[in-house]
């Protein structure tokens, strides 16, 4: 699962990667919400052992920045 070299992802290719990571998954887990990723990523970059909070909804949103496609 990767991003286009040199190019902005669009919404399109953002949502094909991340079904194809939800497809992947083993039988009874599933795709971190908001507030796991960031503490797990603050726990495996820092060591941090606190949990911290994070603003709004527990769940990603789909407030994402469009880019156009390279028209090549």
């Amino acid at each position: 699962m990767s991003l286009p070299l040199g190019q902005y992802p669009t919404r399109t290719t953002l949502e094909s990667i991340f079904k194809q990571a939800q497809d992947a998954l083993p039988e009874g887990f599933r795709v971190m919400d908001k507030s796991e990723f960031f503490n797990a990523y603050l726990q495996e970059e820092y060591g941090a052992t606190e949990k911290f909070a994070t603003p709004g909804s527990r769940e990603f949103t789909d407030e994402v920045i469009e880019m156009e496609p390279a028209n090549d």
